[in-house]
Formats: structure tokens, C-alpha cells, sequence
């Protein structure tokens, strides 16, 4: 079994990344995952993440579910880039984090996947 790819990591200066982004959006878009870039900028990067790429469907469960996974998110933050001056700004539909430590970015990263598939697979299942 191979192990899901849950975000891109990108070199914001990368030449001809724009057929890259495509690639990927059309990826996240294919499989109903959450479109989440990681963007390199030396030792810092900004992890952005989308939720266009999910089913229409799922809009009202991450409107509802927006306070839980804000709260999750600063949390998440806090732990793992503490005295970074990292900023957020997360709505319901997209979440934008910047100036992370590239140390923890790739983390926490993977993290706000697993969160987001976590939360919509319970309600998945919880409607069947």
C-alpha cells in the first residue's frame, strides 16, 4: 500500500511551477482531498490550504465545524512553531499560515490533513 501524499512542498521562486500547482489541484480535485501547498521561502514557508477541492457537500460540515478547527490549528501553532511570529488566517474555507519554521511546516502541514480527512470521514460515516 502507498502511503497518501497530503500536500506539495514548492519552492516559491520554482521556474515553471504554475504546470505543477495544475498538476496538483487537479490531483486533490480528483481524489476529494484538501488542496494543502507548502512554500518554501529559505528557513521560513506558508502552508496554504484550500478546501475547493472537496465535494460541495462538506461545505456545511467545515462551516459548522470552523471554531473546532481554528482552535486546533493556533493550537498546533503554538506547540510546534512557538516564538516563530508565525500568522494565520483560517476561515471555513481556507486556512493560510505564514512564516512557519520550515522545521515544523512539513508537519504541520500533514497535521491539518489528517485533521480535516479525520473530521469529514467521521461525518461520512456518521451519514450512511
Amino acid at each position: 500500500m502507498t502511503k497518501q501524499q497530503t500536500y506539495l512542498k514548492f519552492d516559491d521562486e520554482l521556474v515553471g511551477g504554475d504546470e505543477l500547482l495544475t498538476r496538483w489541484y487537479n490531483h486533490c480535485a480528483q481524489e476529494g482531498v484538501p488542496y494543502i501547498l507548502v512554500k518554501v521561502n529559505g528557513r521560513k514557508a506558508n502552508i496554504e490550504c484550500d478546501f475547493i477541492t472537496l465535494e460541495s457537500a462538506m461545505d456545511d460540515v467545515l462551516q459548522q465545524n470552523h471554531q473546532k478547527i481554528k482552535i486546533q490549528i493556533i493550537q498546533m501553532l503554538a506547540h510546534y512553531a512557538h516564538g516563530s511570529r508565525a500568522t494565520h488566517n483560517i476561515n471555513w474555507s481556507t486556512i493560510n499560515l505564514e512564516g512557519v519554521p520550515m522545521r515544523s511546516a512539513e508537519f504541520i502541514a500533514e497535521s491539518i490533513f489528517k485533521l480535516i480527512v479525520r473530521l469529514l470521514g467521521a461525518i461520512k460515516v456518521d451519514n450512511i
